[in-house]
């Protein structure tokens, strides 16, 4: 869904949801999972336009629908006729998002390893070739965004990986560049801090860019190399990671006019869960611990005033409530923990609560801003299937247009406070 504001039209917005949260390993699954959710969607939301969406596809069918003429076409075909944009990619998953056991290896290959680097060029020659079909003749300021991670998961990730990633992101900075300029339409990379990540917070982000910012300054041609990076790179801000990590205002250290600090290439909504004073709420710890499942990481902090607990996942902070840190965890304030709840709901069954208001409000100032791009934002909530949203009586896909519907109509006052306009 595209927005214009009513001060500026030339400020634009586009709004849309990930596509992560239905696996899809083939180009026949990708089309009909899409086709059972985001087309009526767009129906039940009375989108006049084209509807934003964005695609995520593992490295096996991004090569396929590079090398195969023929499978591209009826990619082109199927966004054409669905009316669906895909303005924004997801990039950080490689494969089996959704297979058991795939926790850190999320983060795998990590940025030290060419196979990271050749799937996200590959994704973004992708991104580009298809827009370049759907809307051959751009304006300057549209452009398309991709996400990934910001190196690797932390319990692995070394000086070799870091020296080894620096190499390889520059070399995808330049190839971006080169592509650009070949489809007429910019790509940008935005790299998205989570929770035990090499870069776990947009501060740590933004301290590693200011190093980039220094290194760039000392080669040669450097205005031109910062101009590029600045271009090309930038923050994928998720707000449920922020919040887990406590950043009770990521826009503080970004730069949504990209004048000086990360610029933000694409925000992600969604909320995080969050246990107000767990001493008091033991249901409240069970209905949390409940939640153990076994694909993705479930990272959970607990502050009490400046200090801060960490544990890697669910079943540790069980063995932390079993030891001698039990005393420390439930005497804290909050805990907040990964798990990618849906926008619109501010509590859970159980006696657990969302970070929903955080969201709102960093949305609010978000949109707030004047900013010389337009302005990507995407709904990534994922998890719909660990929360049983579907009934006997629904469908799954059924469900997930139910679920997101209400996840829009949570987010689309926003916009319309904020004086966007839909185009």
């Amino acid at each position: 869904m595209r927005f214009v504001h009513q001060s500026d039209r030339a400020r634009r917005a586009l709004l849309g949801y990930c596509l992560n949260l239905h696996p899809a390993h083939t180009l026949e699954e990708f089309l009909a999972r899409t086709e059972a959710v985001a087309v009526p969607l767009r129906a039940r939301l009375g989108c006049r336009g084209r509807f934003g969406v964005g695609p995520w596809m593992g490295a096996t069918l991004v090569a396929e629908l590079l090398a195969n003429p023929a499978a591209f076409a009826r990619l082109v075909a199927f966004f054409r006729d669905a009316q669906l944009e895909p303005y924004t990619w997801n990039a950080f998953p490689y494969g089996e998002f959704h297979a058991a056991g795939v926790k850190t290896r999320v983060f795998e290959p990590r940025w030290s390893a060419p196979e990271r680097a050749a799937y996200t060029v590959g994704v973004a020659e992708l991104a580009l070739r298809l827009a370049e079909e759907l809307d051959p003749e751009p304006d300057e300021r549209a452009h398309i965004s991709i996400s990934t991670h910001t190196g690797g998961h932390s319990s692995v990730w070394t000086a070799v990986d870091a020296a080894q990633a620096s190499g390889l992101l520059d070399g995808v900075v330049r190839k971006l560049a080169k592509l650009s300029i070949v489809h007429g339409r910019r790509v940008r990379l935005g790299l998205e801090p989570e929770p035990r990540a090499n870069l776990s917070t947009q501060a740590e982000l933004r301290a590693w860019w200011n190093e980039l910012r220094n290194e760039l300054r000392a080669r040669p041609d450097s205005l031109t190399w910062l101009a590029t990076y600045a271009t090309h790179l930038g923050s994928c801000l998720d707000l449920c990671h922020s919040a887990v990590e406590f950043e009770e205002d990521p826009l503080a250290v970004l730069d949504p006019a990209t004048t000086g600090g990360v610029p933000i290439v694409k925000v992600q909504i969604t909320n995080a869960l969050r246990l107000l004073r767990p001493g008091d709420h033991p249901r409240a710890v069970e209905a949390l611990l409940a939640l153990d499942e076994p694909r993705w990481l479930h990272q959970t902090n607990a502050r009490r005033g400046s200090t801060v607990l960490h544990a890697h996942d669910l079943p540790q902070v069980r063995a932390a409530l079993a030891g001698p840190e039990r005393a420390a965890w439930l005497e804290a304030d909050e805990w907040r923990t990964h798990f990618h709840v849906p926008v619109d709901l501010d509590r859970t069954a159980g006696g657990l609560t969302t970070t929903f208001e955080l969201t709102r409000r960093t949305l609010d100032a978000l949109l707030a801003q004047p900013a010389r791009e337009d302005l990507h934002l995407e709904i990534e909530t994922y998890t719909w299937d660990a929360w049983g949203t579907a009934s006997p009586n629904s469908t799954p896909e059924a469900a997930l247009v139910n679920g997101l519907e209400a996840e829009y109509r949570a987010v689309l006052p926003l916009f319309a406070a904020q004086g966007w306009l839909p185009a």
